[in-house]
């Protein structure tokens, strides 16, 4: 009798471990289907509702977390907030709920698209026409926001989802309001002088509130200006930069003109002049509102021609590329830069998208396949009506070639059965190794913070290598390390503080330093921009 093979301990069996316990609150309600995403704040969770048979999304906070009084108030406070809302643009809150053994979740509308961040890294550049047809729609429900007194503080390509509509249109849904804020309410949820947000979307009035800056709707209205003008031209108009390069660009400086961000002309000058106002520095000089920017834009998007097949390939494409995967974690601040690959990537597909002949507006599968090779040698017969394998760039081998095929066929059959034998014995004996494995310890995580905001220069362990860090460093910034002692250090305007910190496995600590606090000169001059006195 063959023993029971050794079972393989390893990270896995732990990951599936916490995973259950984690989603114990919500299975006796919800069928998992699928987990869609994780970052530093939790999981989302693709969940089927069990007697309304309806599809949902379960965004499920980390145990760890929930434990810490100002993450537990974060949370609670996008749930009560969104729960309250009602719009066809803005993500619905369902249900909401923190457990005593301090599981908290919260279910929301499904939406069956994707985010503004992955047409532009899976498709490229929409048309204006898509653009403003999705961007309008993200007004309609910042104007109830604000009709609300709700400003929304975040908004980005990641926060919006498109998902398709009648009639070749798209559906705009804003799918995240963690950090939004209530006009004139004290939410406890930022400390004094630090900041919670995308810097790279982030409106001036945002930085100068130490200097009497009024946050308001006009915020909104930048934010959702750049996004607009990134949807235009697939890049940011400060350019690719760090954190301080960002600020100096919301503060001071000017946004690239279209003349050399868009020198094919694909957009339009009336546009250009609508998205460069809302791009104004000073609030006054932006569109009033939510509505008249929506208006204004309606004037430019009569004139626009819709090609109502556009909406089919995009969704096309960015559902067959395959996932990126990610360089961080979301909660630092930014890493929405449009990858080479991705777009070479989304080149290829595009061509084929283009080419095939989409029958209705279902678009199926198998009219968009890439060119097949069919190899099937017979008989001459068999070899005429060999299967054609989606379109007219299928390839058939020649005839000629079959028969030396044949007199080859023999010998590699024989190597391949001894190349298999060779295959079977390392596969078991590597199955055996890795079943005796001890499994490595799980990791711990640090949320490092610093007043008024800096960069996590390097990251040494106790015996003196330095830890890999994602691309983008400001804080906040959460990284997950393995245990041991570390030391930290944070750099901001070349001075720099060192944070000594013990990781144990499965831990959650906080970390902050503080830096002296700057003005809005301070920060120009240590970009060597100097100040016209006042």
């Amino acid at each position: 009798m063959v023993p029971d093979p050794p079972r393989c301990y390893n990270a896995v069996d732990e990951r599936i471990t916490s995973m259950k316990h984690q989603l114990q609150a919500v299975e006796d309600k919800y069928e998992i289907i699928e987990k869609i995403s994780e970052g530093g704040m939790g999981a989302v969770y693709k969940v089927r509702h069990r007697l309304l048979d309806r599809i949902r999304v379960i965004k499920v906070m980390k145990p760890q977390l929930v434990a810490d009084a100002e993450m537990r108030t974060r949370f609670t406070h996008e749930a009560r907030l969104a729960g309250n809302l009602r719009h066809p643009n803005i993500a619905q809150v369902f249900d909401f709920a923190i457990e005593r053994d301090g599981q908290a979740f919260l279910v929301m509308e499904y939406v069956n698209g994707f985010t503004l961040q992955q047409v532009l890294s899976r498709w490229g550049v929409p048309s204006p026409a898509f653009t403003l047809d999705v961007i309008r729609q993200v007004l309609d429900s910042l104007a109830y926001l604000h009709g609300k007194g709700v400003i929304h503080r975040d908004l980005s390509p990641d926060n919006v989802m498109v998902q398709q509509a009648d009639q070749g249109r798209v559906t705009a849904k804003l799918i995240d309001l963690g950090i939004a804020k209530l006009v004139g309410s004290d939410t406890g949820l930022t400390a004094e002088g630090s900041f919670i947000g995308k810097v790279r979307y982030a409106s001036p009035e945002l930085f100068k509130t130490k200097e009497g800056a009024k946050v308001d709707a006009q915020s909104d209205l930048y934010s959702i200006g750049l996004v607009l003008y990134e949807m235009l031209t697939g890049k940011h108009p400060f350019g690719n930069t760090d954190v301080s390069g960002y600020i100096a660009g919301h503060l001071f400086n000017p946004p690239e003109p279209f003349r050399t961000s868009d020198p094919e002309r694909n957009v339009p000058p009336d546009l250009r002049a609508v998205t460069m106002r809302s791009l104004a520095k000073e609030p006054v000089n932006r569109p009033t509102d939510a509505k008249a920017f929506s208006q204004d834009l309606a004037v430019v998007e009569s004139h626009l021609q819709w090609d109502d097949d556009e909406t089919e390939r995009i969704l096309l494409c960015c559902q067959h590329l395959p996932k990126k995967e990610s360089g961080g974690t979301k909660e630092s601040l930014d890493a929405q830069v449009v990858g080479e690959s991705a777009a070479a990537e989304a080149t290829d597909l595009r061509a084929i998208l283009d080419r095939a002949k989409l029958d209705s507006h279902s678009g199926a599968l198998s009219d968009v396949v890439a060119p097949t090779i069919a190899i099937k040698p017979k008989s001459d017969e068999e070899h005429q009506k060999a299967e054609v394998l989606g379109n007219d760039q299928t390839h058939i081998l020649p005839t000629g070639l079959r028969a030396k095929s044949e007199g080859r066929r023999k010998t590699s059959r024989a190597l391949l059965a001894t190349l298999a034998s060779v295959v079977v014995v390392v596969a078991l004996g590597l199955w055996w190794t890795l079943g005796r494995a001890v499994p490595a310890p799980s990791p711990g995580t640090v949320i490092l913070d610093a007043q008024p905001w800096a960069r996590v220069e390097r990251v040494v362990s106790s015996d003196g290598r330095p830890v890999e860090l994602p691309t983008v460093t400001s804080t906040p910034l959460r990284l997950d390390l393995a245990p041991g002692h570390y030391a930290i250090i944070l750099e901001r305007d070349g001075t720099t503080r060192e944070l000594d910190i013990n990781i144990t496995s499965g831990a959650v600590i906080r970390r902050s330093a503080t830096f002296e606090t700057a003005t809005a000169d301070d920060l120009l001059a240590s970009l060597g921009i100097e100040t016209a006195p006042q």
